[in-house]
């Protein structure tokens, strides 16, 4: 079987409200007919760099624009899946995006639901380990 590797850029939203961080998760629809909880990501456009793919993934899937992106830390999921006859060896670069405003709009054609999550609420619904473990991290780097 034939194997292809397959990069994405997303951003991991978080924002304070009163003393507590939330994060937000989307309940996106997969290449495989299932549905599953992460975070915002895509493939690049031509010409972009991995941070404007990073915000306009985040823009399409969730009207989310008033972010500001933190480029020092990023975290990285890897995991291949079967999919039409290939292997894909799919690595996706996340970064922390802090939001100001709680309000979105989800792109229905790729997103079922969506929210704002406290992080153990968050680390909960995350499908993938991966993704738990992230957001653990998170949570210990954003506490005051």
């Amino acid at each position: 079987m034939q194997t292809v590797d397959d990069i994405s850029y997303g951003v991991v939203p978080i924002r304070k409200e009163g003393l507590e961080w939330k994060v937000f998760l989307i309940h996106q629809f997969g290449l495989q007919g299932d549905v599953y909880w992460t975070f915002p990501k895509g493939h690049g456009e031509q010409g972009e760099n991995r941070e404007q793919t990073s915000l306009r993934e985040l823009s399409e899937e969730t009207g989310i624009t008033d972010v500001v992106l933190q480029k020092d830390t990023t975290y990285q999921q890897s995991y291949c899946f079967p999919f039409e006859g290939t292997i894909i060896n799919k690595k996706v670069l996340y970064y922390i995006g802090v939001v100001s405003s709680k309000e979105y709009s989800i792109q229905t054609e790729e997103v079922q639901d969506a929210g704002w999550f406290t992080f153990d609420e968050a680390i909960e619904k995350l499908s993938y380990e991966r993704l738990k473990e992230m957001c653990r991290e998170i949570k210990e780097d954003t506490k005051d």
